[in-house]
């Protein structure tokens, strides 16, 4: 059995900041699960179900049912492309745009809680070492 359990760590450090997370924007209808999905449309625009699917590193179905609850929600809306009309791009709602600043601002709190104490090199070298292990567990 190795010592180091990073693993173990990661899994719940993840957990912590989900519920962090939950505390803060539950109130506003989103959950921590939905956050990720915002925040990647929000960063690359629309996309289909299956890019959501590999750049969230999730199984299809999981992605399938938040999204279905986040139309349900009116955070998200699904419509055909228009390049390919058997695809569907999936895309942010002028309902989940508008509280983008709330949630920013409770992500932003999140993150200066858990990065509280660490220096800018401790930070910058634990993110290099988190993409490296992504990159690692993402090899075939």
């Amino acid at each position: 059995m190795t010592k180091n359990r990073f693993g173990h760590h990661i899994n719940i450090l993840g957990r912590l900041l989900s519920k962090k997370l939950n505390e803060g924007i539950l109130q506003t209808g989103l959950t921590s699960s939905q956050w990720p999905f915002i925040l990647r449309l929000l960063l690359n625009g629309e996309l289909t179900q299956r890019e959501l699917c590999e750049q969230l590193s999730m199984e299809a179905s999981t992605v399938s049912q938040t999204l279905n609850r986040m139309e349900q929600m009116g955070w998200i809306v699904r419509v055909v492309d228009d390049v390919d009309k058997r695809e569907k791009k999936v895309k942010l709602t002028e309902k989940s745009t508008s509280m983008i600043p709330v949630w920013n601002i409770v992500t932003a709190d999140v993150e200066k809680k858990a990065l509280d104490g660490l220096t800018d090199e401790d930070i910058a070298t634990f993110k290099r070492v988190l993409d490296k292990m992504t990159e690692n567990m993402k090899k075939e």
